[in-house]
């Protein structure tokens, strides 16, 4: 959360006046399908993506007027890392050996 919310938020507290003066701007965060359907296991990976998330809806509604946009995209599964392990896992338990 340190990381990913706080840092993510010390990005806008900081930038915001910037694009503010500039006369616009736009911030693009890419966030995770797994806010739709949350995937067992992937707490600490969603959690900090969702904070950042509703920072966005907020930029968005509050700093449109000053033609500043906020996005944020909703990636799918990407073959690596803990996709990759979990994916193993529930293969392996589905099969009836459990690890």
């Amino acid at each position: 959360m340190e990381a990913d919310a706080n840092g993510f938020f010390n990005v806008l507290h900081h930038t915001l006046p910037h694009l503010r003066a500039s006369g616009g701007g736009s911030y693009v965060h890419l966030s995770t399908c797994g806010m739709q359907r949350w995937p067992d296991g992937d707490a600490l990976s969603v959690a900090p993506k969702a904070c950042n998330d509703a920072l966005l809806r907020g930029v968005a509604r509050e700093e449109g007027r000053n033609g500043i946009r906020a996005n944020s995209i909703g990636v799918g599964v990407i073959e690596s890392g803990i996709f990759l392990r979990l994916w193993s896992r529930a293969r392996s338990t589905s099969a009836g050996t459990r690890r």
